[in-house]
This record gives structure tokens, C-alpha cells and sequence, in this order.
């Protein structure tokens, strides 16, 4: 119902229903109704709270607040916004594009306002010259240094995850050949469990017991050492750079607890169809 009155254009009936404060989702409609109200010094208020405390609408509140400031004129505050927010690593792509758009449109309203501003002056070349050759006239490119620092992230990311790349791949033929040697070395052991009465399947759920607590074990065991590294490391080189904040990697982890387990599991597929395969004596007599 909400969404269908903004759509609409009913501003002022849609802000009777946006009254829970504590809800990101009705302080990014707020500024919505607001800002389409025109009530731009009251959006500017609650448009600097509602970024503070922004999660999932972050960005979309980000947008709209730069469209309030660049209604009030405040250009400088704007541009300083977009900067700031295209200089972070993890800015998704679709608000990329539209903060480069906003940045070039915050530029040109903020030349045009400077000349609103003041009495047009009809400038000869002498002064024209004397303009671009004065010390005291510095111009800079915020973007392009920005743009420059995110494809040098881009670069160090494509490095960082080619070497983890790497990483993984040693550590899933560490797995497999760890348990194929661990299997092979008890095959004595497996025969004489099956020669008093230990089922084929018995010795099979054994076997993906004994891997699954080496798993477990490397998991809990990479977990504790890993995540402490993981926060300093991430602080060090992106927190105090970027000054974006860290968050618990669920889920990479959640993707290294499938690997490492799905890695277990096949590897003891091979060992566990040999021991079927063999007899009892030829399991005894294996050296």
C-alpha cells in the first residue's frame, strides 16, 4: 500500500503510515516522500541519520541524500559523498554508474550556480590567460584519482585470489592423499576387523567416520587460527585504507567447510571400494 501511494505521488498520505522510526526501510521512504514534498531542509535531517544507520537500503539512501544536497545547493558536501563512497572496494556495480553520473552532474550545477552567483563578466584573452597561468590556481580530479585507486584494487584482488586459487587446490590433494595413505596404512587392521565379524558396511561408515573427524577437526582447528588472521590482516591493508569495516565471513566459510567436506568424502570413496573389492586374506596379508 505504501509503495503504490509513492508511486502514485501521494506523498503526504504515505508519511501518515511512516511513523517506526527503527525500521531502515520506512526512514528510506521518508526521504522518498520528502524529498518529492520538497521539504528538503526536514529530509536533509533525517536523510543524515537514515545513512548512519542504513544496512541493506544503504546505498539507495546514499543516492537520494545527494539529490537532497544537490537541491539545497550544497554542492561541496555532495561531491565530497560521492567521492568517499566511490573510493570504498566494495560498492556494488549498478551504483557505480549511477554515483559517476551524479558526480558529473554535481560538477556542472555547482560551475553553473558559481556564475549564477556573481556578475557575468565578458573576459578578453589577457584575462583568460592570466586565469590558467595564476599560481594561486590550482585544479584538481578527485574521480580520476578515485577510478585509480579502485583498479589498483581490482589488480591487488585478482592477485590476492589467484594465490588462494592456488592455495585451495594444494589443500584438496593434501586431503585426498592424507586419507588414501591413512587407509592404505590399516588395511592389516580393516582385515582383521572384517575376519571377526565386522560388515563391509560397518567398515565403510568407520572409514568416512575417521575422515570426517580429521575434517572437523581442521576445520574447528583453521577456524580459530584463521579468523583472528583474517581480522588483522583485512583491518591492516582495508579498514585502514578504505575505511570499510569488518565483518564475519560466513560465507567463505561456509564455502571452505563444503569444500573441505565434500573433499573428505570422495576421498575416501576409492580406498573404501578397494577394501570391498579385496578378500579378508588378501586385507590380512596387505603390506
Amino acid at each position: 500500500m505504501i509503495e503504490d501511494l509513492i508511486e502514485t505521488g501521494q506523498y503526504k498520505e504515505a508519511l501518515q503510515y511512516l511513523n517506526d522510526m527503527d525500521n531502515e526501510q520506512v526512514r528510506y521512504q521518508r526521504l522518498v516522500c520528502l524529498y518529492g514534498l520538497k521539504e528538503l531542509q526536514q529530509a536533509k535531517r533525517e536523510g543524515m541519520k537514515a545513512k548512519v544507520l542504513a544496512g541493506e537500503t544503504y546505498y539507495d539512501v546514499v543516492a537520494i541524500y545527494v539529490s537532497i544536497l544537490k537541491d539545497l545547493e550544497e554542492f561541496e558536501e555532495a561531491i565530497n559523498i560521492i567521492v568517499e563512497e566511490l573510493s570504498m572496494p566494495y560498492i556494488p556495480y549498478q551504483y557505480e554508474t549511477v554515483f559517476n553520473a551524479a558526480y558529473d552532474e554535481l560538477l556542472l550545477a555547482k560551475q553553473e550556480a558559481s556564475f549564477d552567483g556573481v556578475t557575468q563578466k565578458v573576459f578578453n584573452e589577457e584575462d583568460i590567460e592570466n586565469i590558467f597561468t595564476s599560481d594561486n590556481v590550482i585544479f584538481t580530479n578527485n574521480l580520476a584519482q578515485v577510478q585509480q585507486q579502485r583498479n589498483m584494487y581490482r589488480a591487488f584482488s585478482v592477485l590476492v585470489y589467484g594465490f588462494l586459487t592456488i592455495i585451495v587446490a594444494i589443500t584438496i590433494f593434501h586431503i585426498m592423499n592424507t586419507i588414501s595413505m591413512g587407509v592404505a596404512a590399516k588395511m592389516q587392521e580393516y582385515g582383521a576387523m572384517r575376519a571377526i565379524g565386522m560388515s563391509d558396511r560397518q567398515l565403510r561408515k568407520m572409514i568416512f567416520a575417521e575422515a570426517g573427524t580429521y575434517a572437523i577437526s581442521g576445520v574447528i582447528l583453521g577456524c580459530v587460527i584463521g579468523i583472528p588472521m583474517n581480522w588483522v590482516v583485512f583491518v591492516s591493508l582495508i579498514t585502514n585504507i578504505w575505511e570499510t569495516a569488518w565483518s564475519f565471513p560466513f560465507i567463505p566459510i561456509g564455502l571452505i567447510i563444503a569444500i573441505v567436506l565434500l573433499t573428505s568424502f570422495l576421498a575416501v570413496q576409492s580406498p573404501a571400494k578397494r577394501l570391498h573389492e579385496m578378500s579378508i586374506v588378501e586385507n590380512i596379508s596387505t603390506q
